[in-house]
């Protein structure tokens, strides 16, 4: 273990058990939080258990007090986790936590669910706030061991975007060129937020009424169908997925054709910012395989909503600036990739799921849905505008307010 995590760590269990000998609930919550600033630079499994453990923690003492209950007394191994870990026993300190998550899920058969349940919000909490602070959503998932549906769902449903996006007009602009007989790349982020919304329909109305093709490189296929497939969760909504494929509205591109691609920008990306002679791992594969595929392939456009690999492509020194500001620490730029960075991806065009609704909505796509309400085709922009925002597309309220009075005054 890194001598700077182990000391974070320590710092930690020591207020952690603090908090646990007063019932202090609220002061594990933040020690959760604590440990995502080592958890997004050096994304290791040790800060990253020690937030899900952390935060499991604080919300399980809380229903015990609240409910009259006898809360669990942890307290026993946190000290010997501690001790362990002051020794440098690093093995000793992995194998005490990781008995805790066992102990704590099977402790009580009828809370066993609900504390499950709260293990895995815990992880998607954390893979949340490690978004926050400059990492993909791929990657965020990757490291937590949960799926983008889930963790897309929970960053549109609790992330109140405060920037405006001055490409803003433009996307719009290059959107309308690119969906008129050509083809579209999409990253996974795009076909959640509109699948979630029932919106996904509209790409076969592309499809007819311009000529546009849609590929899909098959990393996202696999996050986006198969994955899910495998679950109850978002089940449904991968079949409506799959049910594209197999009307061929959607492409797949076989890995191997853009496989050495994707793996150089991914080295690239990720040794683009680093701390302390650490490279810091922005971005996850399949992502840079909706890349690679557009590059690959000269496709017109490519669709990602996330915000973090549009800046990767778009405005690297302004990712660096929004990572020192979440991280409150200053980061290495490596000038020499970041001029490679530019020449692999300097021509690709980006936008959003936002500007396919809106376009949908500007070509009468979306007029079915006009129903008899006062101001009826305003409260549809609006309302679908909301929804792929709500479902994770990142886009700040001020621009779908101008798009609403713009289209739709």
């Amino acid at each position: 273990m890194l001598p700077a995590i182990k000391e974070d760590i320590l710092a930690v269990l020591d207020r952690a058990i603090d908090a646990l000998s007063s019932q202090d609930f609220m002061s594990l919550s933040e020690l959760s939080n604590h440990t995502i600033h080592d958890a997004s630079i050096y994304q290791e499994d040790d800060p990253l258990t020690l937030a899900v453990l952390m935060y499991a923690l604080s919300k399980i003492i809380q229903r015990s007090v609240e409910q009259g209950q006898t809360p669990p007394t942890p307290l026993a191994a946190l000290k010997r986790a501690r001790d362990a870990l002051s020794e440098d026993d690093d093995n000793s300190y992995r194998a005490a936590i990781k008995q805790l998550l066992r102990t704590i899920v099977t402790q009580d058969s009828q809370l066993k669910l609900y504390i499950q349940d709260v293990i895995q919000k815990a992880k998607i909490k954390k893979a949340s706030k490690m978004h926050e602070h400059g990492i993909s959503v791929a990657r965020t998932a990757e490291l937590l061991g949960i799926s983008q549906w889930e963790l897309q769902d929970y960053i549109g449903q609790t992330t109140r975007e405060g920037f405006t996006d001055e490409r803003a007009l433009k996307r719009l602009s290059s959107a309308r060129i690119a969906v008129k007989d050509s083809t579209i790349v999409f990253d996974t982020g795009p076909i959640i937020s509109l699948t979630v919304t029932n919106l996904l329909w509209i790409l076969e109305e592309f499809k007819m009424k311009f000529g546009t093709s849609f590929a899909l490189p098959i990393g996202v296929k696999h996050e986006l169908v198969d994955k899910p497939l495998e679950t109850r969760r978002f089940k449904f909504e991968a079949i409506q997925v799959q049910r594209l494929l197999e009307r061929n509205i959607f492409s797949l591109v076989p890995e191997e054709n853009i496989r050495g691609r994707a793996l150089e920008l991914l080295r690239l990306a990720n040794s683009l910012l680093s701390f302390k002679g650490k490279p810091i791992q922005i971005v996850q594969q399949g992502e840079m395989e909706t890349l690679a595929c557009a590059i690959e392939y000269r496709a017109s456009a490519v669709v990602i909503d996330e915000r973090i690999t549009r800046l990767l492509i778009e405005n690297p020194l302004g990712l660096k600036n929004l990572m020192e500001k979440r991280l409150h620490m200053s980061l290495y730029l490596d000038m020499r990739v970041l001029k490679k960075l530019k020449e692999e991806l300097s021509n690709l065009i980006v936008f959003r799921s936002i500007e396919l609704v809106t376009i949908s909505f500007e070509v009468g796509i979306l007029d079915p849905l006009i129903v008899h309400i006062p101001h009826a085709k305003r409260e549809l922009l609006e309302s679908v505008l909301w929804g792929v925002k709500l479902a994770g597309c990142s886009v700040g309220e001020d621009e779908i307010n101008m798009i609403v009075k713009k289209f739709a005054a």
